[in-house]
């Protein structure tokens, strides 16, 4: 059995993809951060709108997993601020609610309940 280095550990640690999840449902907030943990992504969870700015102030993210309706803002309002710091970003907007944005390769919609292999299909494809 082979030992992977500290150092070597910090490395692999800093290439997985950062995945930032914003949804006020906590447990299923929880178990999907969860999920991406164990296929290799680093998921940071945030419950609300406050939160997520602070936590994406603070870390690089390739791809936000928001709900449209949080308590204290709504997930569009949310990604117009991020953008304004990171016009690249990719969002995936998971939703019960019908909200009309424009769709691409950088922003897609998932309605509530989505599967986790359906979100991580999506994620796959843009990140």
């Amino acid at each position: 059995m082979q030992f992977i280095s500290p150092e070597l550990f910090e490395d692999y640690r800093k290439m997985k993809k950062k995945i930032l999840l914003i949804d006020d449902a906590r447990d299923s907030a929880l178990v999907l951060k969860d999920f991406l943990d164990d296929e290799g992504y680093e998921a940071d969870v945030a419950f609300n709108a406050k939160s997520a700015l602070k936590m994406f102030r603070a870390g690089k993210y390739q791809l936000i997993i928001t709900d449209y309706k949080l308590p204290d803002s709504d997930g569009l309002k949310l990604i117009k601020q991020f953008s304004a710091q990171d016009s690249r970003l990719k969002v995936i907007f998971l939703t019960g609610y019908k909200i009309r944005i424009t769709t691409g390769k950088d922003r897609q919609i998932l309605e509530k309940p989505a599967k986790p292999s359906h979100i991580l299909t999506l994620i796959k494809k843009m990140i």
